[in-house]
C-alpha cells in the first residue's frame, strides 16, 4: 500500500510517529490562536487536510486531550477547552511560584554567558514592536532564566502552565502597553540576576506577574467556573 506524502508526513523522525506530529501542529495552532478557545476539530476534515489516517488523528486527540487543551464529542470530533476565569487564577498562582522559584535560584548561578543570553533577548523585545514576534521573545527570557536551573522537571512544570496562559495572552486586547511596561520590568529583573541578588530577583519577578495578571484580567472578560 502506498503511503500519501505531505509537508507533514515529511517531518516524520526515527523517534517520532505521525500522530505525535499531528498533536504537535494542533497544539501549535491551538497556542498561536488559529484554533481559538472553543473551536471545533473535525477528525474527517483533518484527516484530509493532513494526508493521514483517522486512526492517527484520533490519537492525537488523546494526546491533547490528556493534555487539558481539547474535549473530545461525540462522532470523532474535538473542541479547545475554553479556559475560565478560574482556570487562569489556578495556572497564573502555580506559574508565579514556580517562576520565583526559578529565578532565586537562577540569581546564585548567573554566569556571562546566560547574562548576555538574558541581555540580548531584553534588547530585542524593547526594539520590538510586532506582538506575536514579542511574545516569542518574552518566552525565551523566562525560558532562559529557568535554563540556569538545569532541572529539567521545572522545565516540564513550568511549561505546563505557560501553555494556557498563552492563550489568554494571546486573546488579550492592549497587548502593546503591555509590552512598554514589560519591558521595564524584563531590564529590572535582568539588572538583579547579574548582580546575583536573589531576593531582588524574586520580588521583580513576582510584581511582573502580578501586572501580567492584571492586563489579562482588564483585557478580556472570562467566565467564571460553573457553580458545583
Amino acid at each position: 500500500m502506498s503511503t500519501v506524502t505531505t509537508p507533514l508526513t515529511n517531518r516524520l523522525q526515527d523517534r517520532k510517529t505521525l500522530s505525535d506530529l499531528v498533536a504537535a501542529e494542533l497544539r501549535e495552532r491551538i497556542i498561536a490562536g488559529h484554533l481559538p478557545m472553543g473551536a471545533p476539530l473535525n477528525q474527517f476534515a483533518l484527516t484530509r487536510e493532513l494526508g493521514v489516517s483517522r486512526a492517527v488523528v484520533r490519537e492525537a486527540f488523546r494526546q491533547l486531550e490528556a493534555a487539558g487543551m481539547i474535549q473530545l464529542t461525540p462522532y470523532h470530533h474535538a473542541v479547545v477547552i475554553p479556559l475560565t476565569r478560574d482556570d487562569l487564577d489556578d495556572l497564573w498562582e502555580v506559574r508565579s511560584a514556580l517562576e520565583c522559584v526559578a529565578a532565586r535560584r537562577a540569581a546564585h548561578r548567573m554566569d556571562a554567558a546566560l547574562l548576555a543570553r538574558l541581555e540580548t533577548l531584553v534588547e530585542a523585545m524593547e526594539h520590538e514592536t510586532d506582538s506575536e514576534a514579542w511574545l516569542e521573545l518574552d518566552r525565551r527570557f523566562h525560558v532562559a532564566i529557568c535554563d540556569a536551573q538545569a532541572n529539567p522537571l521545572l522545565h516540564k512544570l513550568l511549561e505546563a502552565v505557560r501553555v494556557p496562559i498563552v492563550r489568554f495572552i494571546r486573546s488579550a486586547v492592549g497587548l502593546r502597553p503591555r509590552m512598554r511596561s514589560a519591558n521595564a520590568q524584563h531590564r529590572a529583573i535582568l539588572e538583579a540576576l547579574r548582580r546575583h541578588d536573589a531576593g531582588r530577583a524574586q520580588k521583580v519577578l513576582r510584581a511582573h506577574m502580578q501586572r501580567t495578571r492584571r492586563m489579562l484580567t482588564h483585557g478580556r472578560v472570562l467566565r467564571g467556573r460553573e457553580p458545583r
